[in-house]
């Protein structure tokens, strides 16, 4: 994986992937990866999403819980992460939504 994109600092989400990979955050719960890549590519997406949705299929997924890189983040109250493995395909995006 290459980089990491994080979304603006009052987001829920960040993600890792390589470069002509792109991540657009909105503020009504939803957000777009986009690839522009000529070959499928898997992205990690971590945030405080226990839950997105696909907005093409309606599938709901759980993410694995993240542990903090941080040890005393670990003993704090912070929001609890997780994280997704999505796949897109070439030259194409997906919405995702996040699950109240």
């Amino acid at each position: 994986m290459g980089c990491d994109a994080f979304s603006p600092r009052d987001s829920r989400c960040a993600s890792r992937a390589p470069a002509g990979v792109s991540l657009f955050t909105y503020g009504n719960g939803t957000f777009v990866i986009d690839s522009y890549r000529n070959h499928p590519v898997a992205v990690r997406v971590i945030g405080r999403l226990a839950q997105i949705e696909s907005l093409a299929r309606g599938t709901v997924l759980g993410g694995d819980p993240v542990r903090s890189a941080i040890p005393i983040a670990r003993h704090t109250s912070a929001p609890k992460r997780y994280g997704y493995e999505l796949r897109i395909e070439p030259h194409s995006f997906i919405g995702i939504r996040e699950c109240t």
